[in-house]
């Protein structure tokens, strides 16, 4: 078993039931891209991949990625340009933009970044309600595209209308995880939790997606108030040098590890599989270097949105991963400070279950406990067990977690019924020892139990 995660986004090549099944059988969640899914598309995501979850007998994490504080072209006829081409885009023209914030915060000069920076344009002059453009590269403008300036970022809300529609609509079909793209600063998780709180929405946890100046800048303020986040290269290959993406990487999932969260690396991982059947050699190594690095899982983009073979795609991934954890078992990963009363309970049971080599099972009602315990990497696997199937597909985001579901409410009975699924589905045999715990609940008394299966 995987210890690190795998997410694939769903797209026109996983909308099949067929497919997106295949393609449940090798990953741990799939994400949602709200800024190029229609809602009715979405809708027969979610219904594709309940049904894989019940006929597969295992999890399913959903993300819903919110398009964010970005600005993207809208309903324009395709524009192709070669080097050197002029052109205009303006408010109302051949090319057009309809956001007054862009044309106020762009500037002579400028360079504008277009599809992860393929495409690239050069601001030559600048008007009232349009600019002039020269082509630094042979491109194609297409509806849905977002145009980041280079350098700079928009002065947009961090939750936009559309979020604020998205959002509840993440929270009448059950989404369990939130990304929020773009963030600046911890103030705008803080505004993202108050908005699912007033719309009956606290349930979903948050994943902050790092890919500006300002996001990286005030990385571990950010870290204070969400649950995980995602190392967004591609925006990041945007607001930065090409050279730096590495070191960024390296920093953000040493960062989130220190601050116990997990890290999620995304965006052009095994990119050649969107068109070939297997991946390249340097792919290969950039997936098992964010290993050794300590991600705690992957998040696939257009390989299995647009690609050709997504099948294939997260069978190759997971093999790579496989491997990697194989030769690194022993790496020595950059460990969290336990603070709270909570946390120091969960280290202790951590370092307990390594020093005797005993498997921990937890029975949790909210999922906290898990993610207490997650803080602090396990490195004997950890078996979590619920009777709320969001809280299941939640912690199934957790590196070394298998979470699975109970029918027991109760703590005690909870753990009872865990151990024999354990037991029956062989994941523990005669002569394992086990720590069994639920938390620090509310109560006068609290007891960790360590046994050995007969």
């Amino acid at each position: 078993m995987r210890k690190a995660k795998v997410i694939a986004t769903l797209g026109p090549s996983t909308t099949s039931y067929e497919t997106t099944k295949e393609v449940a059988k090798y990953v741990d969640g799939f994400r949602i891209n709200f800024s190029h899914a229609t809602e009715e598309e979405r809708t027969i995501y979610i219904k594709n991949i309940r049904r894989a979850e019940d006929e597969l007998n295992k999890p399913l994490a959903v993300i819903g990625d919110l398009q964010g504080p970005s600005i993207r072209f809208g309903k324009i006829k395709e524009k192709s340009f070669k080097v050197d081409d002029q052109f205009y885009i303006s408010l109302n023209g051949e090319v057009p933009l309809s956001s007054e914030v862009f044309f106020n915060d762009v500037s002579e000069k400028d360079l504008l970044l277009i599809d992860d920076g393929k495409v690239q344009l050069k601001v030559l002059r600048k008007y009232d309600d349009r600019i002039e453009v020269k082509a630094l590269s042979d491109g194609c403008l297409t509806p849905g595209k977002a145009i980041v300036i280079k350098g700079k970022e928009y002065s947009l809300p961090a939750i936009s209308p559309k979020d604020e529609q998205d959002i509840k609509w993440c929270i009448d079909n059950e989404v369990d995880y939130i990304a929020m793209s773009y963030v600046k600063k911890k103030s705008d998780v803080v505004a993202l939790r108050r908005f699912l709180e007033e719309n009956g929405g606290s349930s979903i946890k948050v994943m902050c997606k790092i890919e500006t100046n300002a996001g990286f800048k005030n990385l571990k303020e950010i870290l204070e108030e969400c649950d995980m986040v995602i190392v967004a290269r591609g925006d990041l290959g945007l607001h930065f040098s090409i050279e730096e993406i590495p070191f960024l990487q390296s920093k953000i999932i040493e960062e989130s590890l220190r601050n116990g969260k997990q890290a999620i690396v995304a965006t052009q991982l095994l990119t050649s599989m969107v068109e070939s059947v297997v991946p390249t050699r340097s792919e290969a190594v950039d997936v098992y270097n964010a290993i050794k690095e300590g991600t705690s899982g992957f998040l696939l983009t257009n390989e299995t949105s647009i690609g050709k073979h997504p099948v294939e795609t997260v069978m190759f991934l997971n093999k790579i991963i496989l491997l990697a954890e194989k030769e690194l078992v022993n790496l020595n990963i950059f460990e969290a400070k336990p603070q709270s009363l909570s946390d120091k309970f969960s280290y202790g049971l951590v370092k307990l279950s390594e020093a005797l080599e005993s498997t921990i099972v937890i029975y949790t009602k909210s999922g906290n406990t898990a993610f207490r315990i997650a803080k602090f990497r396990p490195k004997i696997r950890v078996y979590s067990s619920s009777a709320n199937k969001r809280v299941v597909r939640q912690i199934n985001l957790l590196w070394n977690f298998e979470p699975f579901l109970v029918e027991e409410k109760d703590y005690e009975n909870g753990l009872e019924n865990a151990i024999s699924l354990l037991v029956k589905r062989n994941k523990l045999k005669p002569g394992d020892s086990v720590i069994l715990t639920y938390g620090l609940a509310d109560r006068p008394h609290h007891i960790i139990r360590l046994i050995r299966l007969q």
